[in-house]
């Protein structure tokens, strides 16, 4: 037994199972050398993608050294001198506690092992192999939380355990690496007041001496962030390059660590909780600013969900979905999906109702993952009574307008030209010509510029001859931005070569998803006489935001003859759905 000064006498036999049967109470001994381990199974966090795989990237991105790692270089230093040492890096989530703690060890080489008690528990492990450490041990603790505050007297017995290991010259060296969170350091350290239970009283000796608990700062300083921007450069690794690009404040490793945990929150959310997901990246994929409010998504997010799941819903599935989606803790110290903005005193009228961001890198898979699709119509009419600023108003009007969604345009512009907004003020008699009211439209254009706005007498002109259909459509169906593939296609298709232009066209649409290529499938469809495929890639391309085959299909159909409302199309776009949209 082993009696520190001021210490309660320790018995190992109270403390530790007998001896696993075997020769002379040996067992194999714990661990493995260092070269074997993998650090993604030490817990060490996968990082985002970002075409890392792509470029042959090992699954970690390259390192950058923080102050932190000079102390851990210390303690390693003095461990393969033969000094039994300890050391706990104390940060938030994803700050790059086991990272760092991993590139500290793993240079080590024989006869030095790495020991990770896991199973069948972690505490339990851990107590019953303390006994069994061979000199040259490094036990690794990550989140020491759960080996050290258990609910019951098994977390005392570790920290116990541990001290007497550390003390022990037939066991050591031996080095004791971990990490916590603030809040846990903080309840493992505290000294209970006179008279109270003093439930952690081994852990808090264990954690005597400053210099064994090493802070992580939560963000990366100026010369790091530096580093980090070399590492980012070009030909460099991808993985920093997105971090220092979109990370907030220097909190790069949360950035990096937090991606694949808000995909994971996202996959595994419920269907109210990814039906209001699905709102916000539809939302600012499509144009509105930062601030979404919780009305918005609560009325778009209906939109997202089958009858059935509607009715399946609990009474209280918007605050259950908010909850899981706002919630910090899982997100391995990133922010969470969504992060309610929090007003300065007296910026927020009373009563408004609150607003969330989206998580920038829910953001962008949103915008890589949904770029073909279109939202329903309760997102457009949600967004016609709840956007935020009159430029919300315009910009998700575009897109509605982009995807032949010419009604739910029309609204969100009519709201955005009741706010001031110039450039729907000038848009809106465009809306009018086109389908037809001529004299609303000219009503609403002098009114624009009897206000002073820039729409002139040819403005006027060129709104009406767009309502007549055949200058806008060629001018549409004619439009670029095919890029060198649909040059190339296009070349082919002149050629006579509609079979080697179709494959073409296929081919790039898989590979990129390049909208402009849709219509051209289109087109070569519509060429080869199948009217019904032709109108499901013209369909595909105006839900991701381009109407141009629409438009030539629509134009072309009605000149022949071909049955349909074409006429419509062309004057009432579409419905959310795709269909062609009933005079409004």
């Amino acid at each position: 037994m082993y009696q520190a000064a001021g210490d309660q006498t320790i018995n190992h036999h109270h403390h530790y199972p007998p001896h696993p049967p075997g020769a002379a109470g040996e067992a194999q001994r714990l661990g493995h050398p260092l070269a074997q381990v993998d650090p993604i199974a030490l817990e060490v966090h996968l990082a985002i993608d970002a075409g890392a795989a792509a470029a042959g990237l090992g699954a970690l991105p390259a390192y950058v050294p923080r102050t932190h790692d000079e102390k851990l270089a210390t303690v390693v230093g003095e461990a393969q001198r033969g000094r039994s040492r300890i050391v706990v890096l104390v940060g938030g989530s994803s700050t790059g506690k086991t990272r760092a703690l991993w590139e500290a060890v793993s240079g080590l080489e024989e006869p030095w092992h790495l020991w990770h008690p896991i199973d069948p528990g972690q505490p339990q492990a851990a107590l019953a192999g303390l006994r069994r450490v061979a000199p040259h041990t490094v036990i690794w603790l990550n989140e020491m939380q759960h080996y050290l505050l258990t609910g019951d007297d098994i977390g005392e017995q570790v920290a116990a355990g541990l001290r007497e290991l550390l003390h022990s010259p037939k066991q050591g060296p031996v080095l004791v690496m971990g990490t916590l969170w603030p809040e846990y350091a903080a309840i493992l350290s505290a000294i209970p007041a006179p008279g109270r239970p003093d439930p952690h009283a081994q852990a808090r000796k264990l954690f005597n001496g400053a210099d064994m608990r090493v802070p992580v700062p939560e963000s990366f300083t100026g010369p790091e962030v530096d580093v980090a921007v070399r590492l980012a450069g070009t030909g460099g690794d991808p993985r920093w390059a997105e971090a220092v690009r979109q990370a907030r404040a220097g909190a790069l490793t949360q950035y990096m660590a937090g991606g694949p945990a808000l995909i994971e929150r996202y996959q595994n959310a419920t269907v109210a909780a990814r039906a209001v997901l699905h709102a916000a990246m539809d939302a600012r994929r499509l144009g509105h600013g930062v601030a979404l409010s919780r009305l918005l998504l609560e009325e778009a997010a209906a939109g997202y969900l089958s009858e059935d799941q509607w009715d399946l819903l609990a009474d209280d599935w918007l605050e259950q979905a908010f909850a899981y989606l706002s919630a910090p803790r899982p997100c391995r110290g990133a922010v969470p999906p969504l992060t309610r903005i929090r007003p300065r005193p007296g910026a927020r009228p009373e009563g408004e109702e609150p607003s969330y961001r989206l998580a920038d890198y829910l953001e962008q898979h949103g915008v890589r993952t949904r770029r073909l699709l279109c939202p329903p119509a309760e997102f457009w009419e949600a967004a016609i009574r709840q956007a935020a600023t009159p430029s919300d108003h315009a910009a998700l009007a575009s897109a509605a307008f982009d995807r032949g969604r010419y009604r739910h345009a029309f609204g969100l512009w009519q709201g955005s030209a009741d706010a001031g907004n110039t450039i729907a003020m000038q848009v809106l008699p465009e809306m009018h010509a086109r389908a037809g009211e001529w004299v609303e439209a000219e009503r609403l254009a002098r009114a624009a510029a009897d206000a002073g706005d820039t729409w002139d007498v040819e403005d006027l002109t060129r709104a009406v001859a767009l309502a007549r259909m055949r200058e806008g459509a060629e001018r549409l169906a004619h439009a670029s931005g095919t890029g060198a593939s649909g040059d190339l296609i296009g070349m082919r298709s002149l050629a006579g070569m509609q079979e080697e232009a179709e494959r073409l066209a296929r081919a790039d649409t898989a590979t990129s998803g390049n909208i402009a290529v849709l219509g051209i499938l289109a087109r070569l469809r519509d060429l080869a006489g199948d009217r019904k495929e032709a109108e499901q890639f013209a369909r595909t391309a105006a839900d991701a935001g381009n109407t141009d085959a629409f438009w030539r299909l629509a134009w072309c159909w009605r000149e022949r003859g071909v049955a349909g409302r074409w006429g419509d199309l062309l004057r009432y776009g579409l419905e959310s759905d795709g269909q062609i949209a009933d005079p409004w």
